[in-house]
């Protein structure tokens, strides 16, 4: 059992529109999933894609949002080395072909 019930990691967000490449703007958005803390605008285009990163505390015992919808289309969410990560239920500690729950993962979120 994990005695840890929160940990604090980056999260991507590839693609987004650049107007969204404020920090009011990206803790906005990040509020969809936790609580953010900092943001880091390193984005390189050549080697890693565009993206904007920021530093989230996140609830291990719920499921993670995998997209939200930002402006006009769902934008997925990349969650920075999570390496037992479920990709059935959503949740940190176990991988898909041991996961135990019959329930899909969260639904996904709109910034509103």
């Amino acid at each position: 059992m994990n005695p840890f019930k929160s940990i604090l990691m980056w999260v991507r967000f590839p693609e987004l529109p650049i107007e969204y490449y404020d920090k009011s703007a990206l803790f906005e958005i990040a509020k969809l999933l936790r609580k953010p803390f900092k943001v880091d605008y390193a984005t390189d285009s050549i080697s890693r894609g565009r993206y904007a990163r920021v530093y989230i505390k996140i609830d291990i015992t719920k499921a993670l949002v995998p997209q939200i919808w930002v402006e006009d289309s769902w934008r997925r969410i990349e969650y920075e080395n999570l390496h037992n990560l479920c990709l059935g239920c959503g949740m940190i500690g176990h991988l898909k072909n041991q996961c135990r729950a019959t329930h899909p993962l969260t639904p996904s979120r709109k910034v509103s």
